[in-house]
């Protein structure tokens, strides 16, 4: 009787081993097979601006607007690196995140682009190769009026060549899985309309600069990656970080314009501790004075 038994119970682990060993290898192909198709997928993306950008000037006042927008609004320089020289941004088990280098130095990551490489990337997440590139903020780059994308093109094809050679960025088969079962959204083409919806070029214009509440509005647009479309905050952008704060004009009524310009400059909350790194106040501490006010009437409403 207790042999039998004992044969009972090893018939049982074997069929439990044989089981999760089953199912794990079937979770792990859908997650793997998840990412693969993500991966793999290709974009052509309409490229209607692209005469408009063209149009725009591409002079010094337009390089310098270029130069500008690449070290705040834009995150170039949060991304790539001060001198665009491109930079390893994170490394782990699950994948490696290489912001490439974007001059003409060795080891360059935009060899021969056009004004169309540009523009698929920058307002698309979309490589030369069709597939989306990763952690792109390009959602957020394409509610740039056609003049801003024109100068920050300009700016980004007249850096000064940098000689940086980086490990591209990678997906380990372990991150594979992992970013297919959660469905991550590191894929930027992704969240892109990419068929144009209308032929108005008013729709790609900014308002006039300024500090007023309709240039704010314009200029919030780039909040709305980390803040969410309705700016209500809540989203967590990268694992251990909070969520994002609430910017409604409810939740703005807390703060002062003193208060909000210290933490765009100097990453401080109202108490004076330190805001989470996710905040790029390394990128909006160069927002002019004008922008700062504009920005807080459009986040107030007023």
């Amino acid at each position: 009787m207790k042999e039998a038994a004992a044969r009972d119970r090893g018939r049982l682990v074997r069929r439990l081993v044989a089981f999760t060993a089953i199912l794990v290898l079937t979770v792990t192909g859908i997650g793997y097979a998840r990412f693969a198709s993500r991966r793999d997928r290709t974009y052509s993306p309409g490229l209607a601006r692209l005469s408009a950008v063209r149009r725009a000037p591409s002079d010094a006042a337009a390089v310098a607007r270029g130069d500008h927008l690449a070290h705040t609004l834009a995150g170039c320089a949060s991304c790539h690196g001060d001198d665009l020289g491109g930079r390893t941004m994170s490394e782990d088990v699950m994948l490696r995140i290489s912001a490439p280098n974007l001059t003409r130095g060795a080891g360059s990551g935009v060899v021969g682009y056009t004004e169309e490489d540009w523009l698929r990337a920058i307002a698309h997440g979309v490589g030369r190769s069709g597939r989306s590139l990763l952690v792109m903020p390009s959602r957020e780059l394409a509610s740039f009026a056609d003049t801003d994308l024109a100068a920050l093109i300009a700016y980004l094809r007249s850096l000064r060549p940098v000689d940086r050679t980086l490990a591209p960025t990678a997906v380990s088969p372990v991150g594979a899985v992992v970013l297919g079962l959660t469905a991550a959204p590191i894929f930027s083409a992704e969240e892109i309309a990419h068929t144009e919806v209308t032929e108005d070029a008013r729709a790609h214009e900014a308002p006039p600069a300024g500090p007023t509440r309709a240039y704010g509005e314009y200029l919030a647009n780039v909040c709305r990656g980390c803040h969410g479309a309705d700016l209500r905050g809540g989203i967590v952008v990268h694992p251990g970080a909070p969520p994002s704060a609430e910017l409604s004009p409810k939740a703005m009524a807390a703060w002062t314009h003193p208060a909000f310009v210290r933490a765009l400059r100097e990453g401080k909350k109202r108490d004076g501790s330190t805001l989470d790194a996710a905040m790029p106040w390394d990128a909006t501490r160069g927002l002019t004075d004008d922008e700062l006010r504009a920005l807080w009437l459009a986040l107030r409403r007023e």
